[in-house]
């Protein structure tokens, strides 16, 4: 199965919504923004915000105006007639919301200049453009010289910055390089304070400021849809069912570009079980050779590809897998699939320009049936091919965590205590558990582990079931249970909500018989649990009897060490002038990132300078409290200097890893003046969370790499001056660490 997606056209195959191949002018928004004041007055460089309902004719279009000003004319009306009668599916179900733009190139000139004539609030005559005729509504304005970034939630919510004169003393002496004002930068106070800005965070600087006509040109999006409320991070198919998606690309330039043939786009394509680090082969013999290689692809023109997986990646098991798009792999691909391609005189250009930084952004977008999406930059999309749990056989539940090579596995109570047993099964084969950990430790008595804001009062969005210990089942050593959510105003109530939250009993609990949900009991692991230390869970999935035996393979106290090389994730040793660190670096979650960690450390990068003498010095930053937040460095100059590293950048690979205490993350570029992080501007410079950074996890700008396991309370004595003594590979698989760059001096 392999079609192509017409223009305008709105059809239905298993259940995916199939987005236009040609649209109107449309900026595919992450979210719907509120809607503010307006300015008085507009200048040339100001920016619009509106919303569009395209029509077939001037006569519809007039009948439709009528029918918004009878509703009421406003935002409301505008937007139901929007869902129900706009022909721009891409925008349709966002209420026609086409997101920020100015009137430079970025929209068509007559839908443009009849925007900005526009007053906030009203809505145009029918507007003739080359797709059609359409119904402007404008919602905001915005002067973009004075437009603010996301403001910086206070204390542990994100990296609150020094004062202007502690980070004075610190940042290098005036220099002429114009990169180097983003070590200056602000960030705006908090709305609603009146707090001065403050410096940016040191993190928010390393690669040069990439101009912005050095940026995605491009846009790929690997676009899915649900009918249910977007709780997991990943879609569920039946074994037997056809996993489907759409790859749709956009040309967000204002000039004609050429990229492949959408024919060809699933050639990008790359699926990897989760957990794994190496690709599975596609076969892509089916796609038939296409008329031109090369297309020009018009300004703001879409071209979209519907996809089954199963076509091209023949006899998908039961697993959870990792689907990601890159264009390495598609010229692989293309020349081993089409060796006439080489032929084209745009082969070399696209090439070329493919080894060094093209302008492309690849983006994983989830929608439901709702207006809502989620976006997921620079992460791959998750989808997971399962059997739904039954009441017969049994059932395991596999965690792998950082800093253990031998798993923690529960078998489920499926033939006990069926209702709990599913519910617990279906968070795992839905990515729900994807990267939390055991937040709440109390060796030899219990652990809580599942909670998505390590506060132990968070759960899953959809609405929660009611459950209670109908089994009667014991709380003994090992037990693992959904934690209650009854409400005790008169003593202990059995059952209630149960949430994402699970215990794992470390001694018996009679007390907890009548209040929470036996789900399991540990089988294998249960030990490691007493260990101090953080455990996240770096890979979740549930196992049918016969998957659990197959995957068996040696017990951790019989292998040898040449076996131990070969399994889990390398280990380094970072000694500080405060003492050392013992780190977890997450191949399975970036392999690329990792292998320029392990390649640096290798060729001794981290225990040189380029600038001065002495050793490289950790930069630490405070949050809004005055409490230390970050520690960062890997600089080769003992500066904060935007331009300090090994003289190459690499690709974000940012992913499910959270921002936690212990976590070890990339610096990235920060371009003041477009307020946003660069991605794909990494090098050598890194931190290391000192507390919980959960804004990070939101911003989804930084590659999480690796995890403290050992040494957690070195964090706590690390000042600024402190620096880095040594750091040592202590284990790493047998594969050469080969990486790939995306630029160079």
């Amino acid at each position: 199965m392999n079609r192509l997606i017409g223009s305008f056209s709105l059809r239905r195959t298993f259940g995916f919504l199939l987005l236009a191949a040609s649209a109107g002018p449309t900026l595919f928004p992450a979210r719907l923004e509120a809607q503010n004041v307006p300015k008085p007055a507009a200048s040339p460089k100001d920016e619009v915000k509106a919303s569009h309902i395209l029509l077939s004719s001037k006569e519809e279009a007039d009948a439709i105006r009528k029918e918004i000003v009878a509703e009421g004319g406003d935002r409301k009306a505008f937007t139901a007639a929007a869902r129900k009668n706009s022909k721009d599916v891409t925008t349709k179900l966002l209420g026609g919301d086409v997101g920020w733009f100015r009137s430079a190139g970025q929209m068509d000139k007559g839908f443009s200049d009849v925007a900005f004539g526009l007053k906030v609030g009203e809505i145009s005559e029918p507007v003739k453009t080359e797709f059609g005729w359409h119904l402007i509504l404008v919602t905001d304005r915005r002067d973009p010289a004075t437009a603010q970034p996301p403001a910086v939630p206070p204390t542990d919510a994100a990296a609150t910055p020094k004062p202007a004169e502690e980070a004075a003393s610190t940042a290098p002496a005036a220099t002429p390089n114009p990169a180097a004002a983003t070590t200056a930068a602000t960030t705006p106070a908090v709305p609603g304070t009146t707090a001065a800005p403050a410096a940016t965070p040191a993190v928010a600087v390393e690669a040069k400021r990439t101009p912005r006509s050095e940026q995605a040109n491009f846009r790929l999006s690997i676009e899915t849809v649900g009918s249910q409320a977007l709780r997991a991070q990943q879609f569920t198919f039946a074994p037997e069912q056809a996993v489907e998606f759409n790859l749709v690309l956009k040309n967000e330039s204002s000039k004609e570009q050429k990229f492949v043939a959408r024919e060809l786009l699933p050639l990008g394509l790359k699926v990897t079980p989760l957990g794994e680090t190496v690709a599975l082969p596609g076969d892509f013999q089916s796609i038939p050779e296409p008329a031109a290689y090369f297309v020009a692809v018009k300004p703001y023109e879409l071209l979209g590809i519907e996809v089954s997986l199963n076509d091209y990646f023949k006899g998908l098991g039961k697993k959870r897998y990792a689907i990601t798009w890159d264009i390495t792999t598609l010229l692989a691909t293309l020349e081993a699939r089409f060796a006439k391609a080489k032929e084209s005189p745009d082969w070399i250009v696209f090439s070329e320009a493919a080894k060094k930084r093209f302008p492309l952004q690849v983006d994983v977008v989830q929608r439901d049936l709702s207006p809502r999406i989620v976006y997921q930059r620079s992460r791959p999309l998750t989808v997971s091919i399962a059997e739904p749990l039954k009441a017969e056989g049994k059932y395991y539940a596999r965690f792998k965590l950082s800093g253990s090579e031998e798993p923690l596995v529960i078998e489920l109570y499926n033939q006990k205590q069926f209702a709990g047993a599913r519910y617990f099964a279906s968070l795992i084969t839905e990515g729900f558990y994807d990267g939390l950990d055991f937040f709440d430790s109390q060796p030899g008595d219990y652990v809580l582990g599942g909670c998505p804001t390590r506060t132990g009062t968070g759960a899953p969005t959809s609405q929660l079931p009611m459950m209670r210990n109908d089994a009667k089942l014991e709380h003994k050593k090992g037990t693992v249970s959904l934690v209650s959510r009854a409400v005790r105003s008169k003593g202990p109530v059995p059952g209630g909500q149960v949430g994402s939250i699970f215990v794992v009993c470390l001694k018996p609990h009679p007390e907890w018989n009548d209040e929470h949900v036996p789900v399991g009991e540990v089988v294998a692991g249960l030990d490691q649990l007493e260990k101090p230390g953080t455990r996240i869970f770096r890979e979740v999935t549930l196992l049918s009897e016969a998957e659990y035996k197959e995957a068996g393979g040696t017990p951790a106290a019989t292998q040898t060490p040449a076996q131990s090389q070969l399994l889990g994730n390398p280990e380094a040793v970072i000694k500080t002038s405060k003492g050392a660190l013992t780190v977890e670096l997450f191949e399975d979650a970036a392999r690329n990132t990792v292998a320029n960690f392990v390649t640096l450390v290798g060729d001794k990068f981290y225990d040189k300078l380029t600038k001065g003498e002495g050793k490289q010095k950790i930069f630490v930053v405070n949050d809004g409290s005055g409490k230390p937040l970050l520690a960062q460095t890997g600089s080769p100059t003992n500066e904060l200097d935007p331009s300090s590293g090994p003289g190459y950048s690499i690709p974000s690979e940012v992913n499910t890893r959270k921002h936690s205490r212990g976590a070890l993350a990339m610096v990235v570029a920060y371009d003041e003046t477009n307020k946003l992080y660069i991605p794909d501007t990494s090098g050598s410079q890194f931190f290391i969370c000192l507390q919980d950074v959960s804004y990070y996890d939101y911003l989804k700008s930084f590659t999480v790499f690796g995890q403290v396991t050992s040494g957690m309370e070195i964090l706590d004595k690390l000042t600024e001056g402190d620096t880095i003594e040594s750091i040592e590979i202590t284990k790493k698989k047998t594969h050469p660490y080969n990486f790939r760059k995306v630029s160079n001096p």
